[in-house]
């Protein structure tokens, strides 16, 4: 385990530094030194010519041209940076020495090209070689190997890679964070918000309960692999149907599903209150699929469904403290739709789906709903319930 965990963790050093995810902020520090060093060789360019009497004005503006269409190179995409600066380290060399610039100034303009790329690129980086190679034949070409000279290009090199080290660091932390916060979100409901987790809401939703039945049988008959890939299969349809319809899956029960569906505004509770029945529909339509698929993996269970619909102001937030802290939504709707789903498989066996009056309420005129049906709830005063008409299912299933 611990090799594989190794493996996967410099895979992701790799990937992350291939992409080259670099601070923003060392990216412009190093593009506002690379500005400073074309502005001193503008300078060294006319004080040269003012000694030399020589004519540079045909030159000169490349030095303000060229890290501009460097930087709007290394801008587009990952790989151009490294294409800019290792064109910079030859082009610019040239320039130089075209404007009557002595191998002194390229030698130094070298050595900072090689910091900048070894620090932003690393030591291995093409861009870093060719200002290595640059920075090398300048010295041989003055024929001077100063040793001191050569101790200080040696050190601040040295201080360009721990720079570029510590850059990767960086990288593969924020990859880390950012792979971590992807993992994060999947454990939550699709309509937490990371600005306003922490704070209470009162939200008008329709809450939809849907416990798959036969599945406490099937535990016991079947292989943990075979329990876990059907469950997971239903899980996961009843995610898809649901956020199709605008809803968010707040909470797993064991084989029951929690579903919610926000209204933002008085006016569309109707529209919403429906969307939840159609995708409450539209699970019962799958379940037939669902049950020759399970019968293919050695599940020898018929499935069904019985679902719970309520609608109401509901709490939504952060709930518990220290250690165990929970994301999710309680409220009356909620014990309602669960009281209805336990409900609705005994009194409303052709199609076990029971919704509260306030729902029924809101789809009047607009469903075609059976009722009022008896039922008795424990804890709750309520006694009648509504549900939707065969047809309705039939239709679903085509």
């Amino acid at each position: 385990m611990l090799g594989v965990a190794q493996s996967a963790h410099g895979s992701l050093v790799n990937s992350a530094i291939e992409t080259l995810v670099l601070p923003a902020g060392f990216l412009v520090q190093v593009r506002v030194f690379r500005y400073l060093v074309y502005a001193t060789l503008t300078l060294l360019t006319f004080y040269n010519a003012y000694l030399q009497m020589l004519d540079v004005s045909g030159w000169v503006p490349l030095f303000i041209v060229l890290p501009i269409v460097f930087h709007q190179l290394a801008a587009q995409e990952n790989v151009g940076i490294q294409r800019a600066y290792a064109v910079e380290a030859i082009l610019t060399p040239l320039l130089m020495q075209a404007v009557g610039l002595g191998m002194s100034e390229i030698t130094v303009f070298a050595w900072l090209a090689l910091l900048c790329n070894t620090s932003l690129l690393g030591i291995r980086s093409w861009a870093a070689a060719l200002a290595t190679l640059v920075l090398i034949l300048s010295l041989a070409m003055r024929q001077v190997w100063d040793v001191e000279m050569l101790v200080i290009i040696s050190w601040t090199i040295g201080l360009a890679i721990l720079v570029n080290q510590r850059a990767e660091q960086q990288i593969v932390g924020k990859e880390l964070l950012r792979e971590r916060h992807k993992d994060t979100l999947r454990f939550l409901p699709l309509a937490f918000d990371a600005k306003t987790g922490s704070a209470h809401q009162r939200q008008w939703l329709t809450v939809a309960f849907i416990d798959l039945g036969g599945f406490t049988a099937a535990v016991e008959r079947l292989a943990p692999e075979v329990v876990r890939d059907v469950l997971n299969e239903f899980l996961s349809q009843v995610c898809e149907r649901a956020g199709d319809a605008d809803g968010s899956v707040e909470k797993f029960l064991g084989d029951g599903v929690l579903c919610t569906f926000l209204s933002t505004d008085q006016t569309d509770r109707a529209q919403v209150a429906g969307r939840c029945l159609g995708a409450v529909l539209s699970v019962f339509a799958w379940i037939p699929e669902f049950n020759r698929m399970a019968r293919t993996r050695g599940a020898m269970v018929e499935f069904s469904l019985s679902v719970g619909v309520a609608s109401g102001y509901c709490s939504t937030g952060e709930w518990g403290r220290g250690a165990r802290v929970d994301y999710t939504v309680i409220g009356s709707p909620v014990n309602l739709a669960y009281r209805l789903q336990n409900a609705a498989g005994d009194v409303c066996a052709d199609v076990p789906i029971l919704i509260d009056p306030v729902t029924k309420d809101l789809l009047d005129g607009s469903v075609l709903l059976e009722g009022p049906i008896p039922v008795s709830l424990k804890g709750i005063p309520l006694r009648e319930a509504y549900a939707p008409a065969r047809c309705l299912l039939l239709k679903a299933q085509g």
